[in-house]
């Protein structure tokens, strides 16, 4: 009986269950589709400030298998301007159906410092120039049973803007910081503490021409004002130190400086031509009407 079995199993023409059932189906990792739409540099700091950069990447994410698979990490390289700058990772909880897609977006926030080539690149996106990215990576997805990890590729490309253009900043005194004192006699000193606040979404150096400081309605300085950082969306404070010759006031601005010596609140305001230096990459004039109004002593 043995020997007829194995006769009969080895006659051409059959095959196990094994051969007969379908073969494997080839897992296929998620793909990303850029949407431009949604892409864009959220916020950019100058160097003192941070160099900082951050960039929302929005993508939709298909599914090519006809099986439902669970998106759980994605590790990715972030290249600007075709130069790697960092490797970041995304914990995730996505379901996504079969042949289906879901919205992703990728949050990136990354430093330029001592990047200057780079730095340049991000501030003419705010000035109408796209900006290069690349996000190459591996995603980590499971399906009900297994768990998956798709090569190192390219995840998504393109280029993008800046979400929004350069903003004037909001200027005010600090008056319990301001005061007017004499570093000897005949050389006094008028020391203004500026609060400064940036409402826009890129960051830069502030800089003045011709600024002129007054007490009482007095002109009592004229000087420019070195370049300040100035970083998007946030408050900063800076002072300014003016430096009267007494000898050359006029009457009035004698009187008004020294009220302020003697302890007086005096009017104090700082006028003249603001600059916004993006960078180097571009120049933006500070609408006129500005002013820094208060009371020091």
């Amino acid at each position: 009986m043995g020997l007829v079995f194995l006769l009969v199993s080895c006659l051409p023409g059959r095959s196990s269950p094994l051969t007969q059932a379908n073969p494997i189906e080839p897992i296929l990792p998620p793909e990303y589709e850029l949407v431009a739409g949604q892409t864009a540099i959220e916020t950019f700091d100058p160097p003192g400030a941070g160099a900082r950069v951050s960039l929302t990447i929005a993508t939709q994410v298909h599914n090519p298998n006809e099986f439902g698979v669970r998106l759980r990490r994605i590790t990715y390289d972030i290249f600007l301007d075709g130069k790697k700058i960092d490797r970041q990772s995304l914990e995730l909880d996505q379901f996504i159906l079969g042949n289906a897609q879901v919205p992703l977006k990728f949050p990136l926030t990354v430093s330029l410092e001592n990047r200057l080539e780079l730095m340049t690149a991000v501030a003419r996106a705010f000035t109408g120039t796209p900006l290069k990215f690349r996000l190459e990576g591996e995603t980590v997805f499971t399906s009900q049973s297994y768990e998956f990890k798709s090569r190192f590729v390219t995840l998504v490309a393109g280029t993008t803007l800046a979400r929004e253009t350069v903003q004037s900043p909001l200027l005010r005194l600090e008056e319990s910081s301001s005061e007017v004192l004499l570093v000897r006699e005949g050389a006094p000193v008028i020391r203004a503490t500026v609060l400064a606040t940036n409402p826009g979404d890129v960051g830069y150096f502030l800089y003045g021409k011709d600024v002129s400081l007054s007490l009482n309605g007095e002109t009592l300085a004229l000087q420019d004002i070195s370049p300040v950082p100035i970083p998007a969306g946030q408050d900063s404070r800076f002072e300014l130190l003016f430096y009267p010759n007494y000898t050359n006031l006029s009457e009035a601005g004698r009187a008004a400086l020294e009220a302020a010596l003697s302890g007086v609140p005096t009017a104090l305001d700082i006028q003249g031509e603001l600059l916004i230096d993006v960078l180097g990459v571009d120049t933006f004039e500070v609408p006129s009407g500005w002013k820094i109004s208060g009371f020091v002593y």
